[in-house]
């Protein structure tokens, strides 16, 4: 089952490369990611459900909500050589990833080559990936919602947000493993479960004090923002401090005009 996750991890990767083309445009290679990842959801469901049966088809769905219940030393020794030979390279090219961040024509003029290291880190990252994957099964969202909250505490610099992000993900994997083994004792609770749970509670409150903030200041801008016409023109509105309907207003510019 590893070999042929971390297999499937090259071919994905391969697949989404051809198809992004050579630029690998950001929006062009989610397009090309989200694409492949459908095709290949879609396969891996025909196989479950034309040749897995009795003792496969639970050893499959176990390995697709992810779990660390199957780890041994061989899975420890797979991921460490893949963080050595794979991770490690990559926290060092730290300058390149902060280059990216104000886009590629300040990188570019940094004497970052774009493309060349587009496609370099493209490839690693996949790679890594495909190896944690292969030796614990598919656990979503601890890569996409982590590395947002330790930026949150360690700034944008890369050479240290990548490590942190490292140690945090797994520590945060831990916890979640504990809780799932926790809540459904004595039954053996998968922390994918738990993690996809948690990361969507995070997003959703994210959205939430969005939409809360958004809502409490909306008065405040429509009333900043008041205006009305005077024929073809839109002029501000002057409104007073306080909401009394005692105190005119002082007559705009145009309205004097108007009267005179």
């Amino acid at each position: 089952m590893p070999v042929a996750a971390f297999a499937g991890a090259v071919l994905a990767l391969s697949a989404t490369l051809v198809i992004a083309g050579r630029s690998l445009s950001p929006s062009r290679t989610i397009l090309a990611g989200v694409a492949v990842s459908s095709l290949f959801a879609a396969l891996t469901s025909l196989l479950i459900f034309w040749t897995a049966t009795g003792d496969s088809f639970r050893e499959i769905i176990n390995w697709l909500l992810g779990s660390l219940a199957g780890a041994r030393w061989p899975a420890v020794a797979i991921s460490l050589g893949a963080i050595l030979v794979v991770g490690v390279p990559m926290m060092m090219a730290g300058r390149a990833l902060d280059a990216f961040a104000f886009g590629d024509t300040s990188a570019a003029s940094l004497g970052v080559d774009v493309a060349r290291t587009r496609w370099v880190m493209l490839t690693a990252t996949a790679l890594l990936t495909g190896a944690m994957v292969a030796v614990s099964g598919a656990i979503g969202f601890v890569g996409l919602v982590l590395p947002h909250a330790v930026r949150l505490v360690v700034g944008v610099g890369h050479r240290a947000l990548l490590p942190l992000s490292a140690l945090t993900g797994a520590i945060f994997l831990i916890w979640c493993d504990t809780l799932a083994r926790s809540l459904f004792d004595p039954r053996e609770g998968k922390p994918g479960v738990v993690v996809t749970f948690l990361s969507i509670l995070e997003l959703a409150k994210e959205q939430l004090v969005d939409i809360v903030q958004e809502a409490a200041l909306a008065p405040i801008y429509l009333k900043s923002l008041a205006i009305r016409e005077d024929g073809d023109t839109v002029v501000p509105a002057l409104t007073s401090e306080f909401d009394d309907d005692s105190v005119e207003p002082a007559a705009t510019p145009l309205a004097a005009n108007d009267d005179a």
